[in-house]
């Protein structure tokens, strides 16, 4: 809710579980909030001019999932031919990329693919009233026949940019903004140290924000000697 630092300190104030409100006193502070979530909390001492703007400015990237349980690995058994090593297919229609992750199943018969959608195509998903089933329909019509509605066990999806504490995928930069805005994104403010993909140069990869808080590790451990 509230993000303030003194010389010697940094308060949070933050709503718990039982919606009580409560503060948090800490010498240093490990900030990991997507800017998009950061820009809904108050920070009462506010940082540089160009921290900022780099919070309020940084766009994130729309991105979806969209799940199907499949009662058998219907692909393996085509007429052209098994396709049993699918992992991935292309393709030029919102459902963007369509991943076989029927690994992830314990029973070794049942399967289960999904599509993975980012920026327009995301968007797209996220505006259709019975999005699943339009999903469903344009796979089994277009990319894999066989996912009929009897071949689905259960479904399940993700719109990232409506998660009220995300707001999109990943931080998303435009040209030459990587440039300016980077050394602002991931620079310390007092006692309060910034981690995520979001404030490290490898923007949107989960390298990066393993990277981001070893980084704020470091310099918390650098101002403590």
């Amino acid at each position: 809710m509230r993000l303030e630092q003194s010389a010697s300190e940094v308060t949070v104030t933050y709503i718990d579980a039982r919606g009580r409100q409560n503060e948090m006193h800490a010498a240093r502070c490990v900030c990991a909030l997507p800017f998009s979530t950061l820009r809904n909390v108050v920070i009462a001492t506010p940082f540089a001019d160009d921290k900022m703007r780099a919070i309020d400015t940084l766009r994130y990237m729309p991105a979806a999932r969209c799940h199907f349980q499949t009662r058998m690995r219907f692909w393996e058994s085509d007429s052209i031919g098994p396709i049993g090593g699918l992992n991935l297919v292309g393709t030029d229609t919102f459902a963007g990329r369509i991943w076989n992750t029927s690994s992830q199943q314990a029973d070794a018969t049942m399967g289960m693919i999904h599509s993975y959608m980012f920026d327009v195509e995301a968007s797209e998903y996220a505006s259709m009233p019975d999005r699943i089933n339009a999903m469903r329909q344009t796979i089994g019509d277009k990319l894999l026949p066989g996912l009929t509605p009897d071949q689905v066990i259960a479904t399940a999806d993700k719109v990232w940019q409506d998660d009220p504490w995300v707001g999109g995928g990943w931080g998303w930069t435009g040209l030459n903004e990587m440039r300016s805005m980077y050394r602002a994104r991931k620079r310390a403010e007092g006692h309060v140290h910034f981690a995520g993909e979001h404030t490290s140069v490898w923007i949107a990869w989960m390298n990066g924000a393993i990277e981001s808080g070893e980084r704020a590790a470091n310099e918390i451990i650098a101002a403590r000697s």
